[in-house]
Order: C-alpha cells, then structure tokens, then sequence
C-alpha cells in the first residue's frame, strides 16, 4: 500500500497585477480595465503569484472577511461569490488570474471550509473547468483539490468522480497525479472507483479517441492502484466483449462486407473510419493530437450517456472493426509489457494473468460467438509455458467437469478444440497431454454410455452432445496436428532432446500403433460406435478429417458416411469398413455423402481462434497463429480451406437436451 506520506503535486506561480483592480459594491474583485489584454497570451501565461503582496492579500483579505460574514450567518458575499465562480467565460466571469487568486486564499482557508454552509462554495469550485486553463492555473488547482481532501476526506468521491470524467483528455498527467495523492492518503478512497469508471465509461459509439484514452487512463491508474486491477479489467472486458458483439451483428447481416463497405455513403462513420485507418494508436491515445482546448464539451456530453439512449444509435461494420482492432491493439500493448518475463518473475504477471483467466470464463465463455477478444488470452498465454500450460488447464477442468451448465462444457471444448489448432506457441508435450486426456475421457464414456443409444428415439440423441463435441475436438485436433501426433515424430523430438524431454512421460511406446494414445485403434472404434459421430458431427469438420485420416492411414471413415447418407445402420463393431479406393469418393465431391436433411446438427460451427477480421491485431498474432494453408500444404490434403468455412447446415436445428 502506497505511504500516505506522499506529495501533493507542486504548485508553481508568476506575477499578478495588483493596479488594475478594484472592489464593486458587492465586495467581489473584478478587472476595471478596458478591453482585456490579448485573451490567448492571459490562457497561455497567467500571471498568478505571489510576488506582488499587495495583490496577494487584497485576495487573502476578501476571502477571510467572506467566510467571516458566512459564519455570522450573512451569506450574501459567499452566495455571489459562488455565482461569479459558476459563469461560464464572459464579462461578468472572473478571470484566471482572479479565480486562481481567490483558490489560492481558499485553500489557505482550507479548514474553517469543514462546515456545511460551505457544500455550495466547494462544490462550485469543483465545477470549474480546470482543463481549459493553463499548466500553471491547473496546478494552483490540483493543490487546493488535493489539500480539500487532506483536510476534508468526505469530498474524496466528488474530487475522483472529477479527475476520472477527464480520463477521455490527451494529457492526463496532473490527473493521476492527484488521484495517486488521495489513494495513499485515503486507501478507503479505491472502493468508490469502480463505479465510478463505470459510470464515465465512453459508449461504444463515441469517437475511437476517447475510447482508447480512456482505457488507457485505466490501465495507468492500475499501476499505482493494484487494489482495483480486477475491477478495471472487468470493465475492459465487458466494453470489449459488447464490441465484438456488435461486430459480429454486423458480420452476420452483411453478406459481402467488403462490397457494404465500397458501397456506404461519404457519412461521419466513413469519415471516421478513414482517420482511424491513417492514424496510429498513438495518435488515438493523444500525442499527436491538437483538440485539447476543444474538448471539454465532449466530456460533457459523454459524461451523460447514461442520461439518454443511444442504444438505436448504427454503427457501420467498417468503423466497429476499427473500433475494435484499437481497442484489441491498445490492449495487447499493454499485455506485452506487463506479461514480460521480469513482471512474470516477481509475480505481477501472473496475478494479471489469473485475473484475465477469471473474466475469460465470466464474460467471454457466456458471451455466443465473441470473435475477438479471446485473442487477449490467446496472446497472454503465449507470454510463458506456464501461463499457456494454465490456460490450457483451465479450459480441460471446465469442459471436462460435471459441476459446470452444459453451455459452458460445450464452449470449453470448443476453446479447446481451436487453441491446440492454432497456438503455434504449444509444444508437442502440452498437445499429446491434451490429446491423452480426450482419448482416455472418450473411451470411457463408450464403456459406460453406449447401451443408452438403444433407449433413445430420433433427435434424443441430443444427450450425448457432450461426446460429439469432445470427438469432434479430436477430429478437429488432429487435422490440424497430425504431423505431430506420430510415434516416429515423438521419437525424433525425444532424440533431438536428449531424452530429457517430458514427453518421455507419456508412454508412447505402449503399444504398436503408429500413434501416440493408440489414436488408430480409438477411431476404428469411434466411428463404428451406436453414437455415429459422423453423422452428427459438424458436416465441415468430418469431411476433411475423412479426407486427412484416409490419407494419413489413421482410419477410413467413407463407408460409414455412405451409409449415413442412405439412412442405413451404422457399422457393427465387428465390422471392417473397406477401404479400397474405388470405394473412396471425389474428395471434391465429398457433399454427395451426406443426407439432404439431417435429423438435427448437433455440433455449433464455431471455432473461437479463426482468423481474426482486426487488421491491426491479425498481423500482431501472425508469428503465434498457425495458419490453416500451412497445415493443407504440408499434407497435401487438397481440401477446402478450414479459414474460409462456408459450411451452411442450420445450426437452428440443434437439439437442446442437456445430457
């Protein structure tokens, strides 16, 4: 916990003119000059020390009597000076110079401001527009905020709320500076901030800027607050997920979304998603951005986006995938630096990392097909063997136990099925350990379960969902890992290692199969089974591991499909499917094996590590993503592309019966 020792931020002043001042009759300072000197330079450089004294204690003097009268009941001075500080620029406003004087003399005041005549008084001077002041007024500013709530802790949240509504600004610098002050001096202070953040959040349809700037002010306020890391991820995560959604809305109502976007008119949104395609995240975040003295009436509007709805608000598809993709950007820069092996070493790392594990199963495995935001534990884990080995745990002990709703199981073997694919950064052993895994739960739940196929009747097979995901996962696995899964291959990594290798562990030489797990023999069997997996498997996935399992003389899989597609009985265990190749089907051909008209589609086509549609983070993931065109190419499958999946059964059709 940070010492409540710290600093206030330092104050720094210039000169004042003290000749050009008098009183009017209601005792308030005002500028008697004509015209004003020129506006910008007074914005620019104020002149607001101390080194004029008269100046200085003409302003302490009119403070001092105004509390005076206050306390004697006569609030007349207080309630003007109250008014003069809530105009906006103007005539009748005071000037820089004047309210930074009188925040100076108040906060000399500080404590005789601990009473309640004097609520309006603070909260007016909590409603000023500091950030459109200069460098020197913000700080005479942060000094007497800072000071109040040393003085007078009760204001903390009314101070926060103010600093975290600015979190959309370029240069937030003095912010956190403040807001670091009051965390160490007030711990309790932390517990108001998540709602907070909330509150202020951007709506997803505000400009991408404030989006990152905001996220950004976020993850910085994290690094000296670690007591609010889970619940400023959390809110990350729920924003990111509430994005993809959108994303994916629009994907699926838009048949060709290049064509929408060639075709959308000049609008805002396509204005927008130009700048964002030329601007760098950098840019977003603010460094290069000139809007600051224009942005405080943004904030106002954003500030109350919980006030109206803007929920019927469109979004085109291009400017969400931008959206989204800096977002994503912003937040695998982040990780980068924070999953490093130093701040994996002394632990940071990996409390991050479990955080982001937690709201991966509470917001992402909920979510129905997230296209995106997974990628943030796809990229985390790829920071370390152990913070891969305990996602991929993660992920076996969710799908694989009985305590957790059928939805989630499902969705965890998906994650499965579609990270071992895709992670180019597992290694052989973390593969086959996950392969053993499924073969041995697999070829148990044949030995207890198979007998109820006889009971169940036309669709009911919908029980058994949980089998068909698991063998499809198997399926789906070895297509893309095949190559790996040999003996002879194990064998040759053993070698190359010097047979220290953990994969000495898993006992591949425990029969003759080619195969590690004896991943021939539990196929033979799979496929011949009262379960029929490839019947009710997803179409896509059966067709190509027919097409590689021929060709890799694992196990041929045609004769049973045939028979599927003549609605015929499946194979007998005792039977030998042939496999000949003038019973092998055109591989091109392959549709011709199927039924027009399933009994139900038991498997969701949905594989959470396909291709990525973020440009920006596409090209981040390249060197950890395993590309189906590589796998196709080193088997010479001659297949349809895997990341291009057109696979149109109906997925309305899934019978929902739990298991």
């Amino acid at each position: 916990m940070p010492s409540a020792t710290v600093a206030a931020p330092t104050e720094t002043y210039s000169a004042m003119p003290s000749n050009r001042l008098k009183r009017d009759n209601t005792n308030v300072i005002v500028d008697a000059s004509t015209p004003k000197a020129d506006e910008s330079d007074s914005v620019k450089r104020p002149r607001l020390a101390d080194s004029d004294p008269f100046g200085h204690n003409m302003f302490k003097a009119y403070v001092k009597t105004t509390l005076d009268e206050a306390e004697k009941h006569n609030t007349e001075q207080v309630n003007t000076l109250i008014s003069k500080l809530s105009l906006n620029d103007g005539h009748e406003s005071l000037s820089s110079e004047h309210k930074a004087a009188i925040i100076k003399a108040l906060t000399s005041e500080i404590g005789r401001l601990d009473k309640q005549i004097y609520a309006p008084l603070i909260t007016a001077l909590l409603d000023i527009k500091w950030t459109r002041e200069s460098r020197e007024f913000m700080n005479i500013y942060a000094s007497f905020i800072t000071v109040l709530v040393s003085a007078i802790p009760r204001w903390s949240t009314m101070v926060t709320n103010k600093l975290i509504l600015d979190f959309t600004r370029e240069n937030t610098d003095i912010h956190h500076s403040v807001l670091k002050y009051i965390l160490a001096l007030l711990p309790t202070a932390s517990s108001s901030l998540p709602a907070t953040f909330q509150k202020h959040f951007p709506h997803k349809s505000d400009n991408t800027k404030y989006i990152i700037r905001y996220i950004s002010n976020l993850l910085r306020v994290v690094s000296y607050a670690p007591q609010v890391r889970t619940s400023v991820w959390a809110l990350i995560m729920e924003k990111t997920v509430e994005l993809d959604v959108e994303l994916q809305e629009d994907l699926e109502d838009d048949d060709d979304d290049e064509e929408i976007e060639d075709d959308m008119d000049k609008s805002d949104e396509e204005d927008e998603e130009e700048n964002i395609k030329q601007t760098s995240l950098k840019e977003l975040i603010g460094a290069n951005d000139n809007d600051t003295d224009n942005e405080e009436d943004d904030n106002d509007m954003m500030s109350d986006t919980s006030e109206y709805n803007v929920e019927s608000m469109d979004m085109t598809t291009a400017v969400v995938r931008h959206k989204l993709d800096a977002v994503m950007t912003l937040l695998l820069n982040h990780l980068d630096s924070s999953l490093s092996h130093d701040q994996i070493e002394s632990g940071d790392g990996q409390l991050l990392f479990v955080t982001l594990q937690n709201l991966f199963k509470t917001y992402v495995l909920s979510t129905y097909r997230t296209t995106s935001v997974q990628y943030l534990l796809f990229w985390a884990s790829h920071a370390n063997p152990v913070l891969m080995d305990a996602f991929l745990a993660s992920l076996i002990e969710t799908a694989l136990s009985p305590n957790e709703n059928m939805e989630k199981r499902l969705k965890a073997m998906q994650y499965i099925s579609s990270f071992i694919a895709r992670a180019k950064g597992l290694s052989q052993t973390q593969i086959i350990f996950t392969i053993s895994i499924l073969a041995s739960w697999l070829s148990a739940y044949i030995e207890e379960r198979e007998a109820e196929v006889d009971s169940v009747a036309g669709g009911g097979m919908g029980k058994f969902k949980m089998f068909y995901s698991v063998t499809q996962t198997m399926m789906y696995i070895f297509c893309f890992r095949h190559a790996l899964l040999r003996k002879e291959h194990v064998k040759k990594t053993q070698s190359t290692s010097g047979g220290s290798d953990e994969l000495d562990g898993l006992k591949i030489e425990s029969s003759d199969s080619q195969w590690v797990c004896d991943l021939d023999k539990l196929f033979r069997r799979l496929i011949i089974t009262k379960f029929n997996p490839l019947r009710y498997c997803r179409r896509t996935v059966v067709s190509m591991f027919a097409q590689i399992a021929q060709k890799e003389d694992l196990v041929y899989c045609f004769t049973v499909m045939e028979q599927n597609r003549l609605g015929q009985p499946p194979l007998s265990a005792t039977s030998t499917p042939t496999t000949t190749a003038a019973n092998t089907p055109n591989v091109g051909g392959v549709d011709v094996l199927w039924k027009k008209s399933q009994d139900f589609v038991m498997m969701d086509a949905y594989f959470p590590f396909d291709p990525l549609s973020l440009p920006t983070c596409k090209e981040r993931i390249q060197s950890m993503y395993v590309e189906w065109n590589d796998v196709a190419n080193d088997s010479d499958s001659g297949s349809e592309d895997y990341d291009n999946d057109d696979d149109d059964d109906d997925d309305d059709d899934d019978d929902e019966d739990d298991e």
